[in-house]
């Protein structure tokens, strides 16, 4: 745990420094794009500090307004783009879903339970929850014991319907 947390908070560090180093405008006016770019001094003092080689490192930041990058630093390089993506993606289920929003798994029986044991097809109903892992599968199991559920004597049916696209040749009535 304390690993991951110092790298959380070096990534952290790292990142504020980037954003700080890459909109003042002494590095926007250092960056010419017609020559190789080099990496600010504060970029460079803050990936020593983090014990990260520049070379594990490829930038390509250019301003929606302009025309010509504000720092390009091995851009050719192919990387990884590790958590880069993984901000991208939070943000977009931000703004789509809202910061309220919380995923939905749905169980269904077609019979209530009898003295603890429930009888016929169990229906699962997920909705794309990227946390429904093996843990929480425990917790769910451990609710269905406290209401009092010992046995299921039945099929697990998993319910794909949320994930059911109409193509449009179905949507369209034709005269």
């Amino acid at each position: 745990m304390t690993a991951t947390l110092t790298y959380c908070y070096r990534s952290i560090y790292i990142f504020i420094v980037l954003c700080c180093a890459l909109l003042s405008p002494s590095t926007q006016a250092k960056n010419n794009p017609s020559k190789p770019s080099t990496l600010p001094s504060k970029i460079k003092q803050a990936l020593a500090q983090a014990k990260i080689p520049e070379g594990a490192l490829s930038l390509y930041i250019q301003a929606v307004d302009e025309t010509t990058p504000r720092l390009n630093w091995r851009a050719e390089q192919a990387m990884n783009p590790a958590s880069t993506m993984k901000l991208v993606t939070t943000w977009a289920g931000l703004r789509l879903l809202g910061p309220n929003y919380r995923w939905r798994t749905t169980f269904y029986a077609d019979q209530l339970p009898v003295n603890g044991v429930l009888r016929g097809p169990i229906y699962v109903q997920g909705n794309g929850d990227p946390k429904l892992i093996p843990e929480e599968m425990e917790k769910i199991m451990l609710t269905l014991r406290q209401m009092g559920i010992t046995t299921m004597d039945g099929d697990l049916v998993l319910d794909k319907s949320q994930f059911v696209t109409t193509s449009i040749s179905q949507t369209i009535e034709v005269a």
